[in-house]
């Protein structure tokens, strides 16, 4: 991986993470850009010695100012509870960070809001997530997309899997099926 892009609704990009890595597969830097202006607004400038394997942590702000700095020596193999102590939970795997927990928490919940202001219902499932939206077309055709936008007049949404941002009126669709199952159009009461 060598980009995280952000992108808003939208679907207009207005940061990134940027990574660069050692030949070994270590993290050499990791910039934090504001973007359309490509402005770096922090940096992670990371310094490694193969020799003696130890490894330290530089981070600049947007001004280029020091602000932190931390470093270690890697073990030479592999140590289960060292691993267990850093990564905070036997449960976790790979490159994980404590708070993903709180934020997949939130990213659910945001999902499952939206389509009606008095709905605060929850997504249950983590493969919800995975799952597309679909519409059903009057002439019977079914898409299968990420929602944007329900309105009275227009949907809006992306095919699944794609980037574009598109716009449907209203009048071709006969229903729309959120990922989690719940029909948001036409609106049942």
């Amino acid at each position: 991986m060598t980009e995280y892009l952000f992108k808003s609704i939208d679907n207009y990009p207005f940061g990134a993470v940027r990574l660069s890595y050692f030949e070994g597969g270590l993290p050499a830097e990791e910039r934090w850009i504001l973007l359309p202006e490509e402005r770096t607004m922090r940096l992670f400038d990371y310094d490694y010695d193969p020799t003696s394997r130890s490894y330290a942590l530089t981070e600049y702000d947007s001004t280029g100012t020091k602000i932190s700095q931390v470093g270690l020596v890697l073990p030479t193999k592999y140590i289960p509870e060292l691993y267990e102590l850093l990564s905070g939970s036997e449960s976790r795997s790979g490159n994980v960070l404590e708070e993903s927990d709180e934020i997949l928490d939130d990213i659910h919940s945001r999902l499952s809001k939206g389509w009606n202001p008095s709905d605060d219902g929850a997504l249950l499932e983590l493969g919800v997530l995975t799952s597309p939206d679909l519409i059903y077309l009057t002439d019977g055709d079914t898409l299968e997309v990420v929602l944007v936008e329900v309105t009275k007049e227009f949907v809006r949404f992306m095919f699944y899997g794609e980037n574009e941002l598109l716009t449907m009126p209203i009048s071709k669709v006969q229903e729309i099926e959120r990922r989690d199952g719940k029909i948001i159009y036409p609106i049942l009461y």
